[in-house]
C-alpha cells in the first residue's frame, strides 16, 4: 500500500494522468483479491480530489459469446464493481468507469487469427462483422480511457463505455 501511495505522490509531482488502468496484465498481481486491490487504490484515490478510476472490461461484459466460459463472468463481475464502486466513493470525489473493448488489433487477436489455414482471411471475417468493416486500435481504446480520466468526464461516473465499431448494438449478421 505504502508502494502505491509513493508512486501516485511522485506521478502527482511530475503532473502524470490522475488515473488508475487495471485489468488483465496489471503490475498490481501482489493483492491477493479484488477487494485488497480496490480497498488500496480507493485509499490511494481519496488522499486527492477529483480523481478516476478506469476499469478494462471487454465486450464480454455485456453478451455472452459461446466457449468462452469463465472470462465473461469475470468481466460481468468487473462491471458491477465499477457501478458499485463508482455509486459509492461519487461523493468522495473518486469516478469509476470502465471501458470495453471489443476486437481491437493487437497481439492477441493476431495470435488468435494464425491458428486459422488463413489468417488474412479470418482478420477479414473479423473487420466485416463490424459497421465500419474495420477492427480497432489500441490507440483508440487509450484514448477512451484518458478521456475518462480527464477532467472533460468529470459527470461520467459508474458508466461502461463500449469500444467496438457498434458491433455489441447489431441484432443480427
Amino acid at each position: 500500500m505504502e508502494r502505491l501511495l509513493a508512486a501516485r505522490h511522485e506521478a502527482t509531482e511530475r503532473g502524470d494522468a490522475r488515473v488508475v488502468i487495471w485489468g488483465t496484465g496489471t503490475p498490481l498481481r501482489e493483492f491477493l483479491n479484488v477487494d485488497d486491490l480496490a480497498d488500496a487504490l480507493l485509499l490511494l484515490m481519496q488522499r486527492y480530489s477529483d480523481e478516476a478510476i478506469v476499469n478494462i472490461a471487454s465486450s464480454h461484459s455485456s453478451t455472452i459469446i459461446p466457449h468462452t466460459f469463465p472470462y465473461p463472468v469475470a468481466k460481468h463481475g468487473l462491471l458491477g464493481l465499477t457501478r458499485s464502486l463508482g455509486i459509492e466513493y461519487a461523493a468522495r470525489g473518486v469516478r469509476v468507469n470502465a471501458i470495453a473493448p471489443g476486437y481491437i488489433d493487437t497481439e492477441i487477436a493476431r495470435d488468435y487469427w494464425a491458428t486459422f489455414d488463413d489468417p488474412a482471411a479470418e482478420r477479414a471475417r473479423a473487420e466485416a462483422l463490424h459497421p465500419p468493416k474495420r477492427i480497432g486500435r489500441p490507440e483508440e481504446v487509450a484514448m477512451t480511457a484518458v478521456f475518462l480520466a480527464s477532467d472533460e468526464a468529470p459527470f461520467i461516473n459508474a458508466a461502461c463505455i463500449a469500444i467496438d465499431g457498434g458491433r455489441s448494438v447489431v441484432y443480427h449478421d
